[in-house]
């Protein structure tokens, strides 16, 4: 059984990089159209590790933060640590919306890298990352409530809004 679930997770994991592929090809730029392209013609010969590889070094490389957006908001369902390791890179991106899509990405992630970087991403400059950051960490079992209510008192209204929430589902978890 366990065999069985870990193919399976192989192949959802191909899967969500071949639609990663798909949706970026399309919005590539002339300059990097060809690695994409490439890519796309390849991915059904590749291994899962040889795919995710060649789309973490794509997404490493390109300039286009609507790519780098994209591939973070969808990444989350690669079940792969250099998928993860990826969307921890993409917490420093200079793209806000890059980075609010990596933290919800991880949202899934059990590692502790991962939630180390969400916790990170409480003291983001950007309301709508520390947001993203403060909703994930709601949904997670272990509350976190230091650093949930330090943000009740946030800049923002809405980082203090989506805490507040946070914080009553992590008590009510309790």
């Amino acid at each position: 059984m366990r065999q069985r679930e870990s193919s399976t997770g192989k192949q959802e994991s191909k899967k969500a990089l071949q639609s990663i592929v798909q949706q970026l090809v399309v919005h590539a730029s002339r300059s990097e159209v060809e690695t994409w392209s490439d890519l796309l013609v390849d991915m059904d010969k590749l291994g899962l590790e040889e795919l995710t590889d060649r789309v973490v070094e794509a997404v490493r490389a390109t300039r286009s933060h609507y790519l780098r957006r994209r591939a973070a908001s969808v990444l989350g369902a690669v079940r792969l640590r250099k998928a993860e390791q990826l969307l921890g890179e993409l917490l420093r991106d200079p793209d806000w919306g890059t980075r609010a899509n990596a933290v919800s990405s991880l949202r899934g992630s059990t590692s502790a890298d991962s939630l180390e970087h969400i916790l990170e991403a409480l003291s983001d400059p950007s309301p709508e990352v520390r947001g993203e950051a403060v909703r994930v960490i709601g949904l997670r079992r272990a509350g976190h409530l230091p650093e949930l209510t330090r943000l009740l008192s946030d800049d923002d209204q809405r980082v203090r809004t989506a805490a507040a929430g946070a914080v009553r589902r992590v008590l009510e978890r309790a």
